[in-house]
């Protein structure tokens, strides 16, 4: 290889590399940015700032394309893990939203929350929601009932439950 494609496929890697970089900075940008879109649901249902724009809060909500329902998660989260808990946001922001109201639903205290968080941070979310369904019913040992078949549909991949019949 010449020097000159030497310096084409270093300048190629570098520019992938960054390339990458800057990718890893966007995710994290916007993991982060649930705790700020949070904080801001809150203040404007609270403070019902959306009087004099919107009819309602609900269509305010519409307009962002936003679900009552993820406002309403968003909104517990930051109340329960940050003004009630103190924490802080750096330990949120790596777990992601959905992990981050698992957690505020299912802790009584800030050393329970913080226990889960550094879990979460650790592990995938399935083995959070495993751990929160261990604490919440006790089950461990799992002790299989009913089973059932499923099937699925070849055009569009929805599971369906067949009865044995």
């Amino acid at each position: 290889m010449s020097h000159l494609e030497q310096t084409q496929a270093l300048e190629s890697n570098f520019e992938r590399k960054t390339y990458l970089e800057e990718t890893i900075q966007l995710t994290r940008m916007i993991e982060s940015s649930y705790l700020d879109l949070a904080s801001r649901l809150l203040n404007i249902r609270d403070q019902e700032l959306w009087r004099g724009h919107y009819d309602s809060w609900q269509e305010f909500l519409e307009d962002m394309r936003i679900s009552n329902s993820r406002a309403s998660r968003l909104i517990t989260l930051y109340e329960k893990l940050v003004l009630d808990y103190g924490i802080k946001k750096e330990d949120l922001t790596p777990i992601g939203w959905s992990s981050a109201y698992q957690i505020a639903k299912h802790t009584e205290n800030k050393l329970e929350a913080q226990e889960l968080i550094t879990f979460a941070r650790h592990t995938r979310r399935k083995d959070l929601e495993d751990e929160l369904r261990e604490r919440k019913t006790g089950c461990q040992d799992h002790e299989i009932g009913e089973k059932i078949i499923l099937g699925k549909c070849k055009n569009c991949g929805k599971l369906v439950r067949l009865d044995e019949n």
